[in-house]
């Protein structure tokens, strides 16, 4: 089978980089320039190292290198060719190597990745509870038992999408914030419901997986709860985190 070395491909490893405001963001780092061959097509074509994506994929060819050499691909790094990206998941290598171009890899679109849901949760609770304008407001993750008084702050459920494309990995997660309280009226929980946008919207959170690219309201829903003694708003947020 012929091989035709004839793209530059970037071998790019992640590294964690202070973000300037107490967190950090994944940047790619470039290693070496390897010559290679970019297919579309099933991996066990050929031989040599395989590399698996999820998604579309293509097989790229690359000349083999020894274990531990920089010129070796290892899971979690990527090539770069042009604007696209060959993010690596898995290597095997088949024996025997060869003197000639003997490694083998399959390319897609970046899988999504639910890591991010722990520190999302994190920063929202805590920018929640030391949020000057919710002062005395409990940020709780399950209802108190009794089902609480006064009132207080739930979050609540979440919902992971998809939103991974061509530059890397990605997902959207819709989630919920609720306010309860017994206080006659709705004036006291759209009060807390008007902090808690201030608190997520107006100022960036801070992750520590991942990059938040933008976090925004979707909707609110207000509604009487146990005969209508107390009230209860849902407001969802949806926020976009990038790795």
């Amino acid at each position: 089978m012929n091989v035709h070395l004839n793209r530059p491909l970037v071998l790019q490893t992640p590294t964690r980089m202070a973000d300037g405001a107490g967190g950090f963001v994944l940047a790619w780092v470039s290693e070496e320039v390897l010559w290679g061959e970019v297919v579309a097509g099933a991996g066990s074509e050929a031989a040599g190292v395989e590399v698996s994506l999820a998604k579309v994929p293509y097989r790229i060819t690359v000349r083999g290198a020894a274990v531990g050499s920089p010129q070796r691909p290892r899971p979690e790094q990527r090539f770069e060719d042009g604007s696209r990206h060959f993010l690596i998941l898995a290597v095997t290598e088949r024996d025997p190597p060869g003197p000639v171009p003997d490694m083998l890899c399959q390319r897609g679109e970046p899988a999504m990745t639910y890591r991010a849901a722990a520190a999302l949760q994190g920063a929202v609770y805590q920018r929640l509870s030391t949020w000057g304008g919710l002062n005395g407001v409990a940020v709780v993750d399950a209802v108190p038992p009794g089902t609480g008084t006064g009132t207080f702050i739930l979050l609540g459920p979440e919902q992971a999408n998809d939103e991974s494309d061509g530059s890397g990995a990605g997902v959207a997660h819709m989630f919920v914030v609720s306010i309860i309280s017994d206080a006659a009226g709705f004036m006291a929980a759209k009060a807390a419901g008007a902090e808690v946008s201030l608190a997520l919207c107006e100022v960036p959170l801070t992750l520590t997986v991942g990059s938040l690219v933008d976090l925004t309201f979707v909707r609110a829903v207000a509604k009487r709860l146990n005969t209508g003694e107390s009230r209860r708003i849902d407001l969802t947020f949806r926020a976009r985190i990038t790795f």
